[in-house]
């Protein structure tokens, strides 16, 4: 399904979001921000369509891939979002979503970056 008549908007970021981790599981800032977007996004029970990813521009998030992202059709419920964040294990999260994204080391750190498109 795609977007409506509406004119997609973007909000475009850069920089790395400062986790700290109250537990040991699979995953890094890029992923534990989806999924802190993703819960918000549910939250506001919003009925237009959304998208949010989130990338580490070294290939590396963590303990798995290199971010994920997450839209108003591939989003965990509010609960498996909360146990995620919660144990910080949200790469695990994604990659049982399918929308984590491949780990893939560059050798090139320049910052994360993400981007929400909503209508």
């Amino acid at each position: 399904m795609g977007w409506s008549g509406r004119r997609p908007r973007a909000l475009v970021g850069a920089g790395e979001a400062t986790v700290k981790a109250k537990a040991s599981g699979r995953g890094g800032r890029c992923s534990h921000l989806a999924a802190a977007v993703a819960k918000r996004m549910l939250k506001a029970r919003s009925s237009r369509r959304w998208l949010f990813a989130a990338v580490a521009t070294d290939g590396v998030d963590g303990g798995a891939g290199a971010g994920a992202w997450t839209d108003w059709e591939v989003v965990p419920c509010e609960r498996e979002l909360g146990e995620a964040l919660e144990s910080c294990d949200t790469g695990t999260l994604w990659e049982k979503a399918g929308t984590l994204a491949p780990r893939n080391p560059s050798g090139n750190n320049l910052r994360d970056v993400w981007v929400l498109v909503g209508e």
